[in-house]
């Protein structure tokens, strides 16, 4: 286990490097650039607050209210 986070540690910058990559790549053409990571999220809670609270709507079987929510996403 102490040999799994001595590697993290040690590849640090190459995962780094590599997430960095990643989120330009993922939001270089958008409008919003990287303001994206945030607002994702958010929204999801919104729409999760209209459908199991507001609008009540549940997958059958399911005693939960958040459950469609989880199913959609």
């Amino acid at each position: 286990m102490l040999s799994i986070f001595k590697n993290i540690w040690a590849y640090r910058g190459f995962i780094l490097g590599n997430v960095k990559r990643e989120f330009q790549m993922k939001y270089h053409n958008s409008m919003l650039d990287s303001v994206w990571t945030v607002i994702n999220p958010q929204a999801m809670t919104v729409y999760t607050a209209i459908f199991s609270q507001i609008m009540r709507v549940k997958l059958p079987d399911e005693e939960s209210n958040f459950a469609y929510s989880v199913g959609v996403i």
